[in-house]
């Protein structure tokens, strides 16, 4: 269940991750399906700007929230995995909306999110987050939702702002120290992931660079969008040559180890916080080249055992397997997601 692809799709969180070639084919066609609401992602929907002048896209969806906990509260903010932006929501965001009101958010260099200067850290991205919603006028209460390794500043942000987070619903999501769990049940998986990574922040890196310093491998982890947003590829290929953006990128990738280890809080507790954790029943593709399949089973119980220490966060807390599904549980079985967020969104207004 557990391979190559899955620590290049499955922990890093986007199909733009893959060498993943199976993923692609697991997505496709639910991509396909999804490509109406994907007019929701062509365009800036609302660009909030940061101090410095950086500019957050934000594309929300549904009633409007006014100042009673009415029909539009509590917002749902969607994240997504690493590589990957608002699009990869486009088959859960209308059903959400359909009940509350619910914002994706583009990180800085993807989508139609500007560049930033910043190292791209966990810590940083969850302070672009907080005053992207205060400059959007998106009030608290919030139910936080993230994809993969979008956990971490989704984490760091309900660390920070307790109080304002009525809810959490984590979708295959990659827990605090996974680099350093996975690397004491297979050191080839650790080197494996963080090869990968330390590629992808160096190919980015040389495309920012120009065409000179670009080898021709590199174009496709640069240029190449995600498979669910395929259909878009027109509208951002002369945005996605910006340097700016693409070292943006880079940082992100590069950051991923030392969030891992930024995340570990041995006393992060949530009380009895609404809490739902989605993982992921199977991925597409065979054991790890040379490991032993004892080896291979037991990287598939550490991600399983890791949703449940995550579920344990709140005393309300569940992880639940969706059947049937890979890493990209919110494009294969958008319904499943949408409904483990209206159980929290129903639960959050019950309190």
């Amino acid at each position: 269940m557990r391979s190559l692809d899955f620590l290049r799709a499955g922990f890093l969180g986007a199909g733009i991750l893959g060498a993943a070639a199976l993923v692609f084919v697991l997505i496709e066609g639910t991509a396909l399906r999804a490509q109406p609401a994907l007019t929701a992602y062509a365009q800036p929907q609302a660009l909030v700007a940061l101090e410095g002048g950086r500019r957050i896209n934000l594309v929300c969806q549904g009633p409007n929230q006014g100042p009673n906990q009415g029909q539009g509260a509590p917002t749902v903010i969607l994240t997504a995995g690493v590589g990957d932006w608002s699009a990869s929501w486009n088959a859960v965001q209308p059903l959400v909306a359909r009940t509350t009101r619910v914002c994706a958010w583009d990180r800085p260099g993807f989508g139609h999110s500007d560049a930033s200067p910043q190292i791209q850290s966990a810590d940083k991205l969850a302070d672009d987050l907080a005053a992207a919603l205060k400059a959007g006028g998106i009030a608290a209460p919030y139910i936080l939702v993230a994809h993969s390794a979008g956990s971490f500043e989704t984490l760091l942000f309900a660390d920070r702002h307790r109080a304002e987070v009525a809810g959490m619903v984590l979708v295959d999501p990659s827990p605090p120290d996974i680099a350093e769990r996975i690397g004491a049940v297979s050191p080839l998986a650790q080197k494996l992931l963080l090869g990968d990574l330390a590629n992808r922040a160096g190919a980015l890196s040389r495309c920012a660079a120009g065409p000179a310093a670009a080898a021709p491998a590199d174009a496709g982890i640069c240029f190449r969008l995600p498979e669910h947003a395929r259909p878009l590829a027109e509208t951002f290929a002369a945005r996605d040559q910006d340097p700016q953006r693409l070292q943006t990128r880079a940082s992100l990738f590069a950051q991923f180890e030392a969030n891992t280890r930024l995340l570990h809080n041995p006393v992060r507790n949530y009380g009895n916080m609404p809490l739902a954790v989605l993982t992921s029943e199977k991925t597409p593709a065979a054991a790890l080249p040379t490991e032993q399949p004892a080896r291979t089973a037991a990287l598939e119980a550490l991600w399983n055992r890791s949703h449940d220490e995550m579920a344990a966060l709140s005393r309300r807390g569940s992880n639940r397997i969706v059947p049937g599904t890979g890493h990209q549980i919110q494009l294969e079985q958008p319904q499943a997601v949408a409904a483990a967020i209206a159980r929290v969104v129903e639960q959050a207004r019950e309190r």
